[in-house]
């Protein structure tokens, strides 16, 4: 008796899993190469990228049947790389703000009270201020546009029931925290690693300002 064939169905899952392997392992070196540039592109893009390329992997994992994982290691190394440059360079940016504060009391316009109140809620909600909206044109991972920044302002920054005076840095650094709550969010397999991000960030201001005002 001659050797049965394969069933065409397995045939053709077997092609399909070689085509999806293959496509996978030149997206990942593909990627490998812009390592440093995807590293470096403001969070809506690199969200873009990410998210693109991340549901691409699944659609082959579904198609192969199987777990593919050249493109997916590579993806998430980036997003990982991307959240280190993301970080360090918001404590670079908190640092001169230490340094060039006058500490006098600032205006909290409407829109910084917005962001407080969106990190406050952050504890039990996603605000609408966290989410990323993919391919718009303005980039998220910095402030919005302050065409209403005179309106509603204010000598105090209120938090929950009590207010406080608040200078510049303090204000700018609000705005830095949000960020890296829009990264949690919108990046939710970074979560762990983001929240000691954040740690060491309000750590590093803390440190930062204690220095600056025993220093004077």
């Amino acid at each position: 008796t001659g050797k049965l064939s394969p069933p065409p169905q397995d045939e053709l899952t077997d092609i399909l899993a070689s085509a999806s392997e293959l496509a996978n392992t030149h997206s990942a070196t593909l990627l490998a190469f812009r390592h440093q540039v995807h590293t470096a592109l403001p969070l809506a893009d690199f969200l873009s990228l990410f998210n693109a390329t991340w549901s691409f992997v699944v659609r082959c994992e579904v198609l192969s049947h199987r777990m593919i994982v050249g493109l997916r290691g590579v993806v998430v190394g980036q997003a990982k790389a991307f959240l280190q440059a993301f970080h360090q360079a918001r404590i670079t940016t908190s640092a001169k703000l230490v340094e060039d504060e006058l500490w006098n009391p600032a205006e909290i316009s409407g829109e910084l009270q917005k962001i407080a109140d969106a990190i406050v809620g952050s504890a039990v909600g996603d605000a609408p201020e966290l989410l990323v909206g993919i391919g718009e044109d303005t980039p998220l991972d910095t402030p919005p546009p302050r065409s209403n920044a005179n309106a509603n302002k204010s000598k105090h920054l209120r938090i929950e029931d009590r207010t406080y005076f608040a200078v510049s840095a303090t204000a700018e650094v609000l705005v830095l925290l949000l960020d890296y709550l829009r990264v949690v969010v919108n990046l939710s397999m970074l979560t762990t690693e983001v929240m000691s991000r954040v740690v060491e960030f309000l750590k590093a201001f803390n440190s930062r300002t204690c220095q600056v005002v025993l220093g004077a």
